[in-house]
Order: C-alpha cells, then sequence, then structure tokens
C-alpha cells in the first residue's frame, strides 16, 4: 500500500530471507545483527533523506534496540511506540504475565525457571501438558533454535526434545499450562495507536492455520469481530497507555469457552 503511494520503502536486514526478493523494496541494506551495527545503519539512512523517516520494526530484536536507543534518532525519524518502560513490560513475558494478573486478566498458569532442576520442578507442580518459552525471542535463540519458537511438551517422552544448552541461549524461561485447541482456537486484535494514546482503529481475527502447525506463525487467518477480543485488547492496551502499532493474541479453550491471553506484539509490523 504504501509503495503504491509513491513512498520509498527502504529494508534493513541481517540476512537472508524470502521476503527480500519481493518487489517493494526500493532499496535494502545490511547491517550486523548488533545494537551498534543497527543504529549506525539507520543513522546513515536518515542523514541521506530528505524529509521524514518512518521506522517500523519488524521483530522484537530491532524493537528493543529502537526503544532503548531512541534517544540517539534525529528528529527526522519517525519512530511509534510507547515509552522504554512500557515496551519492556510487553516485550519480556516474564513481567507482562505477572502485570495482566494483577490487572485482572487471565493468563495460563504459568512457572519462571532458570535451571533443568527447576523445570522438572515445575513440571512436577504443574503436570503435562505444557508450554517452554523464552520470555522473548533473542537474536542467539533465533540463530540456535531457529525452528523452535516454543516447546510443546504433551507427555515426559517429549522432554528429551529440549535443547541441552537451552538455558545458555536463553537463561530464564517460562513454562506455562498448555491449554487446548487447534491453531483455529487463536484469536488476535491489531490496533493504531495515536501518539496521544488515542485508539486510532482496530482489526479481529481468528487463525486458521499456523506453520508449524500450534507453535508456528500465521499462515492462514480470517476476520472474525469478537467483542470480548476487542474489548479485551483495549483494556490491556488503555491501561499501559499505548502508542504505535500493536497487536494481542488469544486462545480460546474449546472445553470452558475461556479466552486466554498468549502474548502481546509491541512496536513492530506484524500485519
Amino acid at each position: 500500500a504504501l509503495r503504491d503511494c509513491g513512498v520509498s520503502i527502504i529494508g534493513l536486514t541481517y540476512g537472508e530471507s524470502p521476503c527480500l526478493r519481493s518487489s517493494v523494496w526500493s532499496s535494502l541494506r545490511r547491517a550486523e545483527r548488533t545494537p551498534e551495527a543497527v543504529m549506525a545503519a539507520v543513522l546513515a539512512i536518515a542523514a541521506e533523506q530528505r524529509g521524514r523517516l518512518l521506522l517500523l520494526p519488524a521483530d522484537d530484536e530491532s524493537v528493543k534496540i529502537l526503544s532503548d536507543q531512541r534517544h540517539l534518532l534525529p528528529s527526522s525519524c519517525v519512530l511509534s511506540m510507547p515509552d522504554a518502560a512500557t515496551v519492556d513490560l510487553l516485550l519480556d513475558k516474564s513481567k507482562f504475565y505477572p502485570w495482566a494478573q494483577d490487572h485482572g486478566f487471565l493468563v495460563p498458569t504459568t512457572i519462571e525457571v532458570s535451571s533443568f532442576a527447576e523445570l522438572d520442578n515445575a513440571i512436577r507442580d504443574m503436570g503435562y501438558p505444557l508450554v517452554l518459552k523464552p520470555t522473548y525471542r533473542s537474536e542467539r535463540w533465533d540463530q540456535e533454535i531457529p525452528h523452535d519458537k516454543i516447546f510443546i511438551l504433551e507427555y515426559p517422552e517429549q522432554y528429551a526434545a529440549i535443547p541441552r544448552d537451552i538455558f545458555a541461549v536463553a537463561p530464564i524461561l517460562l513454562v506455562q499450562h498448555w491449554i487446548a485447541g487447534t491453531d483455529a482456537d487463536i484469536y488476535f486484535c491489531l490496533v493504531s495507536y495515536s501518539r496521544h494514546g488515542k485508539l486510532i482503529d482496530y482489526f479481529c481475527g481468528r487463525k486458521l492455520m499456523q506453520w508449524p502447525p500450534l507453535a508456528g506463525s500465521t499462515a492462514m487467518a480470517v476476520s472474525d469481530e469478537q467483542d470480548e477480543t476487542r474489548e479485551l485488547t483495549l483494556a490491556i492496551f488503555d491501561a499501559v497507555g499505548y502508542q504505535g502499532l500493536g497487536s494481542m493474541e488469544y486462545k480460546k479453550d474449546p472445553r470452558t469457552g475461556r479466552l486466554y491471553i498468549m502474548e502481546p506484539t509491541v512496536g513492530s509490523n506484524d500485519f
């Protein structure tokens, strides 16, 4: 849509991806995936532009880099996201889940672990099935465990699939009760808020298919206007004083009809 309006779209990439072959790009730049390299590339691009430069990070690592380094950006750069403390709250699941519970929002039972001994204790306390996930997907997680966003453990035999160096990759992991259901039980609400914290628009939908199934990224989805999805999402983002693009993902337990918060997306244009 932006390209069709005559807007130049400059991609900044860390590596190879099929999306880099898209005709949407006006140009592509490359940088190492470090805060210093990313900021140097952003500042260099900004210096070349005559007008304003809208920054649209596309993953959690980019969101964190730009949020933490926003004080270095020139006035020509537009970064639409909440303050750094709110970004950290929504980006880090170990912070977000307790916050959500304290504010009366429904999340799956979650235990924080930092060793296999603590993981074993959590499994004994919670029982199967459960999910093992990082607090957020870091550069190292994407490099060393690129094919697994999470690990679903439905029975003890799947324990052996957990990489033995997983706590070196992510020092803190979350063990979470697995909510029953399929990909089609996952609902979401996308939002856009102004810099003054006012809702501009929203879109509610439901996934039909993920890849990989049950634990992957959206492969197919449809619009699905649900009052509960919309009202929960707006209540959460209003409570934190949100700004910019964001989304909230839920899973509905088909046995009870209860809608559980899975995770927020903060600051990135994942839709």
